[in-house]
């Protein structure tokens, strides 16, 4: 059984769902931190799942050989409720995940919000590597990308932001969990995305402190579907969590009336 968050229209605008795809480590819970509501309040019936092993989601089988596309049927079996194809709104790990669904549906839209680029992870792990290399150590002999974030250290570096509060980082670490090591390695190079597969309209956003993924890996997965990339000043990673989380939200929803 998936996990499904809804926030359901206050004053509809548009029959259009939007159904958000959270990021490794992360599960629904990530977005209930204003998206959901922010996007209902503006006349969007907002979902968020948790992909299968992650959030309140059912375990089936081990999470660490579970291969990205039974993410991706998580993902068409909450569409395939809709009445419509809805925008997709997927962040890190998420983002790879709405990009291979596209592949193959139909969406009305698509947002990556900090996604794993089109040229997928492996720059990304070098880079750890080469900062960390105890860490990333770790990670290969467990085949766990837990220690990446496994202290509150790392997260905040990683994940949350140097300006986070001590508390907000502690708190959020603690909601944390392992993540797939087969899908990392399908992100790493075993299944990249194909951006030719979809016409659909894509956005893509990224922060410029974002220590995963660079601006530069932002630019071109915004080139490589034709659209320019929206760099917002001072974000992390996860630009949904941090105390200035409104700032993309209101930049979605100015993109998703023209979309919806």
């Amino acid at each position: 059984m998936i996990e499904v968050i809804l926030r359901r229209a206050t004053e509809p605008r548009s029959k259009t769902p939007l159904l958000f795809v959270h990021g490794a480590w992360h599960g629904a819970w990530c977005w209930e931190h204003g998206f959901l509501d922010f996007f209902s309040e503006r006349g969007w019936n907002s979902y968020a799942l948790s992909l299968r092993n992650h959030g309140e989601s059912l375990d089936q089988g081990s999470l660490r050989w579970i291969r990205h596309g039974r993410f991706v049927d998580d993902i068409a079996s909450v569409v395939n409720d809709f009445e419509r194809p809805p925008v997709l709104i997927g962040h890190s790990m998420g983002g790879y995940l709405v990009q291979k669904y596209m592949e193959d549906n139909d969406v009305a839209g698509a947002v990556l919000m900090g996604s794993v680029p089109v040229s997928g992870t492996l720059n990304a792990s070098m880079r750890f590597a080469r900062r960390h290399p105890l860490q990333f150590t770790k990670l290969l002999l467990a085949m766990s990308l837990w220690p990446v974030v496994a202290s509150p250290r790392l997260a905040r570096e990683y994940l949350f932001g140097a300006d986070a509060s001590d508390e907000d980082v502690v708190e959020l670490h603690e909601m944390l969990q392992d993540e797939s090591f087969l899908t990392y390695l399908d992100m790493m190079g075993m299944a990249l995305p194909k951006p030719g597969k979809t016409d659909a309209p894509v956005m893509v956003c990224a922060g410029s402190e974002d220590a995963l993924f660079t601006v530069r890996e932002a630019h071109k997965t915004a080139e490589a579907y034709g659209v320019a990339a929206h760099i917002f000043n001072g974000l992390p990673h996860d630009m949904m969590l941090h105390p200035r989380w409104q700032e993309p939200a209101r930049a979605i929803a100015r993109w998703l009336e023209d979309v919806t």
